[in-house]
């Protein structure tokens, strides 16, 4: 399949799930995506006696509800620097740091340790964010109860997140459909408001087990792991799936995926796990690795495979992002030549992390149908490789393919 084959495949889908309800439906997917286009990114650092521990320090992402309160609208763990993430529309944010004391998760604004961002004396600095960048915010030292201004006070009030945190259900649960992916692709916002997404098991975590953590692609889930899950030495690892609106920004993407591995490691406390991803996860988990690796950690990757990844992009994303009346946001980053391909590919690879990769081919063709060859395997990853692998089959039937999974099951045993 060429790129303009894929890229009328690709238009396909888009107006297939427009058209189909209603016409007006395009006008609240042209909204929606513009506002997952727009998103920005808050980080900062939590500074803290270092006598306590990090694992327990949350981030809140705070908007006024009126003149003088804050309410809750999300919340994050930090990692083991103090660092932490949000990603954001456009708009007017607080900032509020606490220690959990009796880790329920819930600021305890009587007994809890904790700090507004900016504050020394008065009301909370606000955070004024625009479109679609990057904001650094000074550091949050927690040193004591918030300070009374008299102007503010938090309203901690969150409802319950659909969002998965090690969530033990069946591979093939309803939750994975395709219906869902495809949500996800087209209406990110909505995927993630209603069916969430995170991290989930398939049976009971077992600590004697290494977790496999299997990352899907464009317009994937979870059900497209099934064959090789269900094949999976249960014995010896434990399968771990990454469920992601696979519309937003790849960028954001794996921070969302570094924030669930944190939080999963925190629960569990394994010392080694692997990574897996096909497709477009194949780059979503590279810059998973490099932000994952950049601050000192307590578990070790043992082991991290791509299959039919477009590592130098495609073509076809950048014809959708030109020609496109509705352009999925993680287009912009698939595309031949992006800021983002770029940076993934500038970083190298540690080489005490054992990497295999899987590329396929159609019969008589230069690519896997989707997929070009020149794209699977760069010359950077066929150096950085342990071991490839090339079979003949397509992108997605590969990981149904009983050759490739007999190959994949002997890889994991290296």
């Amino acid at each position: 399949m060429n790129s303009m084959t894929h890229l009328r495949h690709l238009f396909s889908i888009v107006f297939f799930i427009i058209f189909l309800p209603a016409c007006s439906v395009i006008k609240e997917v042209k909204q929606e995506l513009a506002v997952a286009d727009s998103l920005s990114v808050i980080s900062g650092r939590v500074v803290i006696d270092n006598t306590k521990p990090l694992d327990t320090v949350y981030v809140l992402l705070m908007k006024k509800a009126d003149d003088f309160d804050l309410i809750l609208i999300n919340q994050t763990t930090v990692d083991a620097n103090g660092d932490y993430k949000f990603a954001v529309p456009p708009g007017e944010y607080f900032l509020v740091a606490y220690y959990d004391n009796n880790g329920d998760k819930t600021y305890q604004s009587d007994t809890e340790m904790a700090a507004y961002y900016g504050q020394t004396s008065g009301p909370p600095a606000m955070l004024n964010i625009t479109k679609a960048q990057s904001y650094l915010a000074q550091p949050l030292h927690i040193t004591g109860t918030l300070i009374d201004s008299g102007d503010y006070s938090v309203t901690v009030d969150l409802p319950n997140s659909n969002i998965a945190a090690g969530r033990v259900v069946k591979v093939n649960d309803p939750v994975f459909s395709r219906k869902n992916a495809l949500l996800g692709m087209i209406r990110p916002i909505e995927f993630v408001q209603t069916v969430g997404g995170g991290i989930y098991l398939f049976e009971e975590y077992d600590p004697n087990k290494i977790p496999v953590i299997f990352i899907h692609g464009i317009g994937g889930s979870i059900s497209n792991w099934e064959s090789i899950i269900s094949n999976l030495d249960a014995t010896k690892y434990q399968a771990v799936g990454v469920y992601y609106a696979s519309g937003f920004r790849l960028d954001l993407i794996s921070d969302f995926i570094l924030n669930g591995v944190n939080q999963l490691q925190s629960k569990f406390g394994f010392s080694e796990f692997y990574v897996v991803a096909h497709s477009m996860g194949g780059l979503v988990s590279r810059s998973f690795i490099r932000k994952y690796l950049a601050a000192p950690r307590t578990a070790r990757i043992g082991l991290y495979s791509t299959i039919n990844s477009p590592m130098l992009g495609m073509d076809s994303a950048n014809s959708g992002v030109k020609y496109s009346p509705i352009i999925i946001p993680s287009w912009r980053d698939v595309a031949a030549g992006s800021e983002f391909i770029q940076n993934i590919m500038a970083w190298d690879l540690p080489e005490d992390i054992p990497y295999y990769l899987f590329f396929t081919y159609e019969s008589g063709s230069g690519d896997d149908g989707v997929v070009s060859l020149e794209s699977q395997i760069p010359l950077k990853l066929q150096q950085e490789a342990t071991k490839m692998f090339g079979l003949t089959g397509s992108h997605a039937g590969v990981l149904a393919d009983p050759v490739f999974i007999e190959q994949f099951n002997k890889t994991l045993l290296r």
